[in-house]
């Protein structure tokens, strides 16, 4: 007996050591982080998040979870959901859905759902989930920075920004579980395990199919490593068609499978989702393609090192992308990692990291319509939120009284703000250089 307890004794503390949780500053910030969003889970929401909630709850009532778009977030969802339907007395009545085909909630239907009793306590358990992989890619950030002199900085940043906990929590999206492999893969891939690096790159791609938008890049950086050998090329380009297989549903069609919501599965390379990617052009060009085959030509001939100029040229993607294309509030999270992974390596990244914040939360004050980046999210807590005034209404009313300009000159105004933020992020991700460090 006592050889056993020594065994569970020694496998404790390697956990906690793999944890870092024997750093006790580490582990205050991570508490006070956990705090935090304890105080947010239970009261903040958006339709989106009802919408995904029912289909996650007829998913596990049928046993129907669909190796599709999304699959890897779907499992987490459902497992998540299982595990806490004890506690959702009234999940019945909450998630009751007419048609099968059309899951995404009308207004009646969520301020239904926000006016049950246990609102607070589904919101925080369904909630869970997103918070394990929150705070599980924490304690990654941890030790993709351990050999820096200020690894705690981009924790604080990761666990403190207003971007990831309005996306996870008050907005409530999925984000977390697709980031957390996002960081997995970079983590993998620094440590040269080009296998697990591909797994988890192909696993956040598998969450958020949008990922697949830079798989020529991950590719790229993959072939031109000079420490992987080419059956590991290889076989990570095998794993990369399975993924892609899946993700686009041309593999689980000729498997047989089917879903709940066969009728409700787009392509994802349908029109909408390709405007979104070029809706932005000058004359006959599409800056965001020039930059990709510029940041492909960067990776082939950079002398960085091979994790950090993957990183680089990736995270440039996605400043792009936010600066050139259409996109929603939450989706700016995407963004998150590569500003955190990065700071003990860009001088100035921590200032181009604040501003960024204080430019989007601006913009999207301005620039919201009533139920994203308003007191509708608040809904749960009480549905007279619902009838506050958001700020573009109000300017709107007073803009003639003391200016000649209109609310979409100041949404422009302010969308030049956070394309200029975007930038200098960009500026610090493309000066990153590991010896900066200790800076």
């Amino acid at each position: 007996m006592s050889h056993i307890l020594g065994r569970i004794n020694q496998w404790l503390r390697q956990t906690g050591e793999f944890l870092k949780l024997d750093n006790p500053r580490f582990a205050k910030i991570l508490l006070l982080g956990l705090l935090l969003r304890f105080l947010v889970m239970p009261f903040f929401c958006h339709m989106d998040f009802y919408s995904e909630q029912r289909r996650i709850h007829l998913q596990v009532e049928h046993a129907n979870l669909y190796p599709g778009s999304g699959f890897v977030i779907q499992v987490v969802e459902a497992v998540n959901y299982w595990l806490v339907s004890p506690l959702l007395t009234e999940a019945d009545s909450m998630f009751y859905i007419d048609d099968i085909n059309y899951t995404v909630s009308s207004h009646q239907d969520f301020f239904a759902f926000v006016s049950h009793d246990t609102i607070f306590r589904t919101l925080f358990l369904l909630k869970l989930g997103y918070l394990l992989f929150d705070l599980a890619a924490a304690i990654l950030i941890y030790r993709f920075t351990a050999d820096t002199s200020r690894s705690l900085i981009p924790v604080a940043f990761w666990l403190f920004n207003p971007v990831t906990l309005f996306a996870f929590y008050i907005f409530g999206r999925y984000e977390s579980i697709s980031l957390f492999f996002l960081i997995a893969g970079f983590y993998m891939y620094k440590q040269d395990r080009v296998l697990l690096a591909s797994l988890m790159f192909g696993c956040c791609m598998w969450g958020r199919e949008a990922f697949l938008l830079v798989l020529p890049l991950l590719l790229i950086g993959i072939f031109t490593h000079p420490r992987f050998s080419w059956k590991a090329r290889a076989i990570s380009v095998g794993m990369f068609l399975f993924f892609m297989g899946m993700i686009t549903n041309i593999v689980p069609k000729l498997l047989g499978f089917r879903s709940l919501f066969d009728n409700a599965i787009q392509v994802i390379t349908g029109y909408d989702q390709v405007h979104q990617i070029i809706a932005f052009n000058v004359g006959w060009y599409y800056p965001i393609i020039v930059i990709y085959v510029l940041l492909a030509y960067y990776l082939i001939i950079s002398q960085d090192v091979e994790w950090l100029k993957l990183l680089k040229a990736v995270g440039l993607f996605f400043v792009s992308f936010f600066m050139f294309a259409i996109h929603s509030v939450h989706y700016v999270a995407w963004l998150l990692p590569f500003v955190v992974l990065a700071l003990p390596y860009a001088k100035h990244m921590r200032l181009a990291a604040i501003g960024f914040f204080l430019a989007w939360v601006a913009f999207w004050i301005v620039g919201t319509d009533l139920g994203v980046f308003s007191a509708w999210l608040a809904a749960p807590i009480s549905l007279d939120a619902v009838n506050l005034p958001n700020i573009p209404v109000l300017l709107e009313q007073l803009l003639p009284y003391y200016t000649t300009l209109e609310l979409g000159h100041v949404n422009a105004i302010f969308r030049s703000v956070m394309f200029a933020a975007f930038m200098f992020v960009g500026i610090q991700l493309l000066r990153a250089r590991e010896e900066v460090q200790h800076a």
